[in-house]
C-alpha cells in the first residue's frame, strides 16, 4: 500500500494488490517500446556514458523537500517503469508522450525516455534524466497523496485523492471549468498544478546545480522550458510548429494542451487567492494533498476570504445531490431518437441486446481513451479571416480551439470523435474526423450502465449511441490524461 491510502471494506485490499501484482496492463498500452525499471534504466544509461549524478542529487532533494511537507515515504524506483528501445520507427518520448504518467490502481509508474526512442539509451542524457527527475518528482507527489477506497460493485473506488473527494455514485466534489477559463475552480486542476510546480522547481534547481544550460535548438528548448517551468505563452508559434517533424508535432500539442489547462490556471489561481502569498498557499494546498486533512488550508482562506471559502469555492451544486436522483436523469438520456446511420459502423459489432438499450459487460481489461488530436476543423477558418485583415481578439482561447482530442477508446478503429456541446438531452454536437476531413453530426447520448452494479450507484456512459466498445465508466484514465 501507498503511505497514505486508507481502504475500507472486505476484499479491498485484496483486489488492489491484485492490480499491482502485474503491470502487463499498463505497459501492454505501448506494445512498441521496451519497459525497465528506473534503476536498470539508469544503470543501461551510466555503462553506456551518461553522467547520473544529476539525477540522484534531485531524489535527494526531493526526500528533503517532500519531508518538509509531510512524506517521508517516496515512490519505490522498481515501481517506475521507463520505456524505450521502441520497435516504432520515429518514437519521440518523454513528459509529455501519450497514456503515462503515475496510476493510483497499479501504485505504478509508467513514463518514456526522453527524445528518439529507438536506441537503448538517450540522444541527450542530461535532457533524458531532468525529464525522469521531473516525471519522478511529479508522480511521487501523486504516489503519497491521501487516498481513501470503498468496494462499489465489488470494484475498488476511489472516493478521495488529496483533497478532492467522489462520492460512491460518481458525483464530484468540484465540477469541470467552462471551457476557454482562464481560472480554475476545480480540485484535479489545482492539485495537478501544485504536483508539476514542485516537480519543475526541484527539476529546475537540479540543472542550475548541474550548469545545465538551455539547448539552443527548438525541440530541445521547448523540452528544456517544459521541465523546468520557464516555458511561456509565446515561445509557441504557427512559425515554430513548423519545424517541427514526426512525433514531435503530438508531443508539443500536447505539453501546449497542458499549458493552457493545468500550468497556467494553477499561477492564476494562486494570485487570486494568495496575491503575494502565492508560495504559502501553494505550500498548504501540497501538505493537505498529502495528508488529505483541509483544515489548515480552510482557515488560511477563510482568515483571507471569509469563512466557508474552501467550499464556496469548489463546491459543486450536483455533489450532494441524491443518487436516485442522478439515476432518473441518467435513464431520461436513454430516451430518444437513434443515432445518425451515415456514421461508419463500428469494426467490432455490439453484444447481443445493445440495440435494445443494454449495455455493454464491463470488461476486465483496463481501457484507456484514445487522446488522439487534431488541429481543429475551425481553425483554418480564423487564421483565413486573420489573414483577411478581421483578426481574432486577444481573448480567444487560442490553446483550448486549437485541437481537438478523441475521447473514444484506444482500440477502436476508423474514424476519432471529440464532443462539442448538447442541443438537447437527446441530441448531442460531435465533430468526427480521419484522414479525410472533418465532419460535424448530431448523436444521441449511449447512457448505457454497467448491470453489474448497484442500481443506486450506477453511471450513464457520456459517449454516443452505438460507439466502439469502451464506455466512458469503463477508462481507467482521464480524457488527454
Amino acid at each position: 500500500m501507498a503511505p497514505n491510502e486508507t481502504v475500507i471494506g472486505d476484499g479491498v485490499a485484496a483486489a488492489l494488490g491484485f492490480l499491482r501484482a502485474d503491470s502487463s496492463e499498463l505497459t501492454g498500452q505501448h506494445p512498441e517500446h521496451t519497459f525497465r525499471t528506473a534503476p536498470e534504466r539508469l544503470t543501461r544509461w551510466q555503462e553506456a556514458g551518461a553522467d547520473t549524478a544529476m539525477f540522484h542529487g534531485g531524489l535527494y532533494a526531493v526526500r528533503c523537500r517532500y519531508a518538509e511537507l509531510g512524506l517521508s515515504q517516496l515512490l519505490p524506483l522498481d515501481r517506475v517503469l521507463v520505456g524505450a528501445e521502441s520497435r516504432r520507427v520515429g518514437a519521440f518520448g518523454g513528459f509529455q508522450h501519450l497514456n503515462q504518467g503515475y496510476r493510483h490502481l497499479q501504485m505504478l509508474a509508467v513514463v518514456t525516455m526522453h527524445g528518439p526512442m529507438e536506441g537503448d539509451t538517450p540522444h541527450r542524457p542530461e535532457l533524458a534524466l531532468l525529464d525522469l527527475l521531473r516525471a519522478y518528482a511529479h508522480d511521487c507527489l501523486h504516489y503519497g497523496s491521501r487516498r481513501r477506497y470503498i468496494s462499489v460493485g465489488g470494484k475498488p473506488t476511489r472516493t478521495q485523492y488529496g483533497i478532492n473527494f467522489r462520492r460512491p455514485a460518481g458525483q464530484c466534489y468540484s465540477a469541470a471549468d467552462p471551457q476557454g477559463s482562464r481560472h480554475t475552480r476545480n480540485l484535479g486542476i489545482v492539485m495537478e498544478g501544485a504536483c508539476d510546480r514542485e516537480a519543475q522547481r526541484i527539476t529546475r534547481e537540479a540543472a542550475v546545480r548541474a550548469g545545465i544550460r538551455e539547448p539552443e535548438d527548438t525541440m530541445g528548448r521547448l523540452a528544456f522550458r517544459d521541465m523546468t517551468g520557464t516555458l511561456s505563452a509565446d515561445d509557441v508559434t504557427a512559425k515554430l510548429r513548423e519545424e517541427l517533424t514526426g512525433e514531435e508535432v503530438g508531443y508539443v500539442e500536447r505539453l501546449c494542451r497542458f499549458q493552457a489547462g493545468v500550468s497556467r490556471r494553477y499561477p492564476s489561481f494562486l494570485g487570486e487567492f494568495a496575491p503575494g502569498e502565492e508560495e504559502n498557499l501553494h505550500d498548504l494546498l501540497l501538505a493537505a494533498v498529502i495528508s488529505g486533512d483541509t483544515r489548515g488550508l480552510g482557515a488560511w482562506l477563510d482568515d483571507r476570504h471569509g469563512p466557508g471559502t474552501f467550499s464556496g469555492v469548489f463546491l459543486a451544486s450536483s455533489y450532494f445531490e441524491p443518487a436516485a436522483l442522478e439515476l432518473s436523469a441518467q435513464r431520461s438520456h436513454q430516451r430518444g431518437p437513434h443515432s445518425l446511420h451515415h456514421l461508419p459502423r463500428p469494426r467490432t459489432p455490439p453484444q447481443e441486446g445493445a440495440q435494445a438499450g443494454l449495455s455493454f459487460p464491463r470488461q476486465r481489461a483496463l481501457m484507456y481513451h484514445c487522446n488522439a488530436s487534431a488541429p481543429s476543423p475551425w481553425l483554418d477558418l480564423i487564421e483565413a479571416l486573420a489573414a483577411g485583415g478581421i483578426p481574432v481578439g486577444e481573448d480567444f482561447p487560442w490553446d483550448l480551439y486549437a485541437h481537438v482530442v478523441c475521447e473514444l477508446c484506444s482500440q477502436h478503429s476508423t474514424y476519432h470523435a471529440a464532443y462539442l456541446g448538447e442541443l438537447s438531452p437527446v441530441s448531442h454536437v460531435w465533430v468526427i474526423w480521419a484522414s479525410g476531413g472533418f465532419t460535424y453530426v448530431m448523436l444521441r447520448p449511449c447512457g448505457a450502465v454497467d448491470p453489474t452494479v448497484n442500481p443506486v450507484q450506477r453511471e450513464a456512459c457520456t459517449l454516443f449511441a452505438d460507439h466502439w466498445p469502451g464506455h466512458s465508466w469503463q477508462f481507467t484514465d482521464m480524457l488527454q490524461d
